[in-house]
């Protein structure tokens, strides 16, 4: 009579959550706000099961003269863009920042006592606008009061005044 014994053996082990690194590439932009770090929204590392977040927004990074369009998963900034990082997604991640000039509407027009024309309707940052004024008869332009105003990025009004008959389109 053979009787026998059934053993049983268990089996264990311990694991740990991956690390994994997110280079955030600002392609000439800089961080705004704090989002940024280790402890803010954006950060530069991440697990698997950390939450997932929306890219950064136009009002968490900038850069003078230009709007963000998207963030790639490519430095070429082709294809789809990113919008969001998902809960559950491994290895290490660049995203890439892709920025568009901005671009300004240059009025002229006429004006209580004459017309100022303008060489182009529109410009980006840095662009040279020529204006030249035509005073209506028995008018003349004052020395010195032809001005540039506009609103900056932080949509804070500016007045700036134009020397001669050509301004740049300014930044910021």
């Amino acid at each position: 009579d053979f009787s026998s014994s059934t053993h049983y053996v268990e089996i264990t082990v311990k694991t740990t959550k991956n690390t994994y690194n997110i280079n955030w590439n600002l392609n000439g932009g800089e961080e705004a706000g704090s989002s940024w770090g280790d402890e803010g929204y954006y950060r530069s590392t991440y697990t698997v099961t950390d939450h997932g977040f929306d890219m950064p927004k136009s009002k968490d990074v900038k850069k003078d003269g230009y709007k963000l369009v998207g963030w790639y998963a490519n430095n070429a900034c082709t294809g789809d863009p990113v919008l969001r990082h998902e809960q559950g997604e491994t290895g290490n991640k660049n995203y890439y920042a892709k920025w568009e000039k901005d671009t300004y509407t240059v009025k002229g027009g006429q004006i209580g006592t004459g017309i100022i024309a303008v060489d182009k309707a529109a410009g980006q940052m840095g662009d040279a606008v020529t204006v030249t004024v035509m005073p209506y008869a028995g008018y003349k332009m004052k020395s010195g009061s032809l001005e540039l105003q506009y609103y900056d990025v932080n949509n804070q009004f500016k007045r700036v005044a134009i020397t001669g008959n050509t301004f740049t389109i300014p930044g910021g």
